[in-house]
């Protein structure tokens, strides 16, 4: 079913609840998609034959429950997209400037006591900055690139299509690290014995965040865009 050599990615992509498994053991399955699991376990200090029977198990629990999801490397690339938009999208939009304010808020709260809210701050609003930045080039120029081209592919240079997700690919890379550094200053999100309701929210969140970054990431680096990559005769 799955073998050490296979990647986090397509892993993830053939049974998207395996991102439970790696999430739970600190591996980045959307930026760090493409390292066999044998690697990745190694690096996380994992046995990869123990990490391959609970994602075995949780894939025979999931087909005894008849419980699925879209197989979005089957699906048409637009339905992907509308999918990525209405659901990722639309949550990084309504989240962002929300915890942008509540973040600087506990900065000027208990900035005081715990310096490294002063990181936090600056690492976040990093990360909001380069994702608003990020979502207005998906949704205004990639996006309805890569669906144009999909109906009609001899109308639309595939090169053109491919360098454009090449660049979506290194910024994504850029919010991978960004969220590793996060985690890294916060301690995996330790929070405080002092800390007020609000720490303990952004904290949450923040996690949150990460999570639902990472399964956003990998819809478009492990199964939109290799898929356009697929046609372009020279990768």
């Amino acid at each position: 079913m799955f073998s050490p050599n296979d990647t986090l990615g397509d892993i993830v992509a053939r049974f998207p609840k395996a991102a439970e498994v790696f999430r739970k053991h600190g591996m980045d399955y959307c930026c760090g998609g493409q390292r066999p699991l044998s690697e990745a376990a190694a690096q996380q200090r994992v046995d990869a034959d123990e990490l391959l029977q609970e994602i075995q198990r949780l894939h025979r629990s999931v087909q005894q429950s008849a419980t699925s999801e879209p197989d979005w490397s089957q699906r048409p690339l637009a339905d992907l997209i509308d999918h990525v938009v209405q659901v990722h999208h639309a949550y990084l939009n309504t989240t962002l400037p929300v915890m942008g304010e509540l973040v600087t808020k506990v900065l000027r709260v208990h900035g005081a006591n715990h310096p490294a809210l002063q990181a936090v701050h600056r690492l976040y609003h990093q990360l909001q900055a380069d994702f608003e930045a990020h979502l207005i080039k998906e949704e205004t120029q990639v996006f309805p690139l890569i669906a144009r081209w999909e109906g009609a592919p001899d109308a639309v240079d595939v090169g053109m299509v491919t360098a454009a997700i090449r660049e979506l690919e290194g910024e994504h890379d850029a919010t991978g690290r960004l969220l590793r550094a996060l985690r890294s200053v916060t301690h995996d999100y330790a929070i405080p014995d002092d800390a007020c309701g609000t720490y303990y929210y952004v904290y949450t969140k923040l996690k949150e965040l990460e999570e639902k970054t990472f399964t956003h990431v990998h819809l478009e680096n492990n199964i939109l865009f290799p898929r356009v990559y697929a046609y372009e005769p020279q990768r």
